[in-house]
């Protein structure tokens, strides 16, 4: 019984998150996808891969970040 229990909650976790990755997809594919040729076009769109190894896609960010102007501080 406690086995059947167990692997119904699996099954809910697992159902669960197949549910959020599809939302962030649509979300995705909705909301981020019309946007891109607007900033590709305009030159401010930074393709990384996301795929490499950590160190990589660090290595890759900064590269991209040291490029960029530094943004004006001001106080009041």
């Amino acid at each position: 019984a406690a086995r059947r229990t167990l692997m119904a909650h699996y099954a809910i976790v697992v159902a669960r998150f197949y549910e959020e990755v599809a939302a962030r997809l649509e979300a995705y594919h909705t909301q981020t996808a019309p946007i891109l040729p607007h900033y590709r076009d305009a030159g401010r769109l930074v393709s990384l891969d996301g795929m490499a190894d950590m160190d990589s896609v660090a290595a890759q960010i900064e590269a991209v970040l040291s490029g960029l102007p530094r943004p004006s501080i001001t106080t009041s």
